[in-house]
């Protein structure tokens, strides 16, 4: 199942003249807080083990692991069995124009001087930024769903 894909938001609302990169920074950021947290799946493990490495030594960004391990798209195969039921419902939702994690990743840089939130630099402290919503609400939903 395809959870996000950099084609999608190049449709409607992409800002015009931004290099298309842009449009993985927020998937590259909920990807490295899957890897973060050990939730990435076995399948991505094995065959992405150096980046996943390097994701972790901050060699390269989330966007960057995104990027070279994904072929731009964002898919529940790389997520562990854990970790997915969660995707499902924060990352995507029954409502096509809605879902939680981006409400929460644009609330996060609402206020920087920034056109459009694909605008967001791909860097370490911007992902540190959205971390924390990420884990939060990780742990609601563990809570919610007895994980503990």
């Amino acid at each position: 199942m395809i959870i996000d894909c950099m084609d999608w938001h190049y449709r409607d609302n992409y800002t015009e003249g931004l290099d298309k990169v842009h449009a993985a920074t927020h998937i590259g950021i909920f990807i490295a807080w899957i890897i973060e947290n050990n939730l990435e799946s076995e399948v991505l493990r094995k065959n992405s083990y150096n980046d996943i490495h390097n994701l972790r030594a901050r060699k390269i960004t989330g966007r960057e692991f995104f990027l070279n391990n994904c072929n731009k798209i964002f898919q529940d195969k790389f997520i562990d069995k854990k970790a997915l039921e969660f995707t499902l419902g924060y990352y995507l939702s029954s409502r096509e124009d809605y879902c939680q994690y981006i409400a929460d990743y644009n609330e996060v840089f609402k206020n920087d001087n920034i056109n459009s939130s694909y605008e967001v630099k791909d860097i370490w402290e911007n992902y540190y930024r959205v971390f924390s919503i990420i884990d939060k609400r990780y742990n609601d939903w563990k809570i919610r769903n007895e994980y503990i």
